[in-house]
């Protein structure tokens, strides 16, 4: 039993027991489909309904995603030993952690059935390569191939997640939130990741990606033909021009004398 008393506590509370669940059910969903075992799990007596990666994205969707319209998390497997999901990035995505409204998280993650909830490099790594295969697939449809598509806008739209096994991996803290180790690099020469075209396409047609762009292109068009002062200049250039509209950006203080 533990000694409560040191953590200020008499008994295990609602929110430690819920971690302990959590966990269980973390390791339930990530343990077998990768590393070919075969593992039932019980909490307190039960056997956990979750048993798959993707039965454990389901539970997620339910939050991220309540209405059909919404979306849908997408998952492949580009390697034996990853599996991938991608969804469009909601508010309720970014503020998932709950206690943590304030710290956006763009990822789900694990490795070696460990919850990285602050990513790593095999985040960093499976999202390379998906963004890149997601720009090349908008260089191919017709209604985005002139457009200037940065990975930032391609990344900055969709929601993550990764299950991956690796060997060797190595954290930056014994909380084992952050994997530092393997590099990118490593990882990549490790683990080749290959996205199906069929897969790439209902991502990008799933996440509302394309609509996001050419909204971005218009908006674009917008700004160019709008001009800007700071609020000084703008006071000047208004003085005589009573029924003019100026959009300026603030300063926190003018003289108008």
């Amino acid at each position: 039993m533990p000694d409560w008393s040191r953590f200020d506590m008499q008994e295990l509370d609602e929110d430690g027991f819920r971690v302990i669940q959590k966990r269980v059910m973390d390791v339930a969903a990530t343990c077998g489909e990768l590393d070919g075992g075969d593992v039932s799990f019980h909490f307190n007596g039960q056997q956990l309904p979750v048993t798959t990666f993707a039965g454990y994205l389901n539970l997620y969707e339910k939050e991220l995603y309540p209405a059909a319209e919404d979306g849908s998390l997408l998952l492949s497997q580009p390697h034996p030993n990853w599996q991938v999901a991608v969804g469009k990035r909601t508010l309720t995505a970014d503020r998932l952690r709950k206690g943590q409204t304030d710290t956006p998280t763009r990822c789900l993650s694990f490795v070696n059935n460990i919850a990285t909830t602050n990513g790593g490099t095999h985040v960093s790594y499976a999202q390379e390569v998906l963004v890149d295969a997601i720009l090349a697939h908008l260089k191919r449809r017709a209604e985005t191939k002139k457009l200037t598509v940065s990975q930032v806008k391609v990344k900055n739209s969709l929601f993550l997640c990764v299950n991956a096994f690796v060997r060797e991996p190595k954290f930056d803290s014994q909380s084992k939130l952050n994997m530092i180790l393997p590099s990118v690099d490593d990882l990549r020469a490790a683990y080749p990741l290959n996205f199906s075209d069929d897969w790439i396409r209902k991502v990008v047609d799933g996440t509302g990606l394309i609509e996001k762009l050419l909204e971005a292109e218009e908006q674009k068009a917008v700004n160019k033909n709008l001009r800007f002062f700071n609020l000084e200049s703008a006071y000047v250039k208004g003085a005589n021009a009573p029924f003019a509209l100026l959009v300026a950006t603030g300063i926190t203080e003018v003289n108008t004398k």
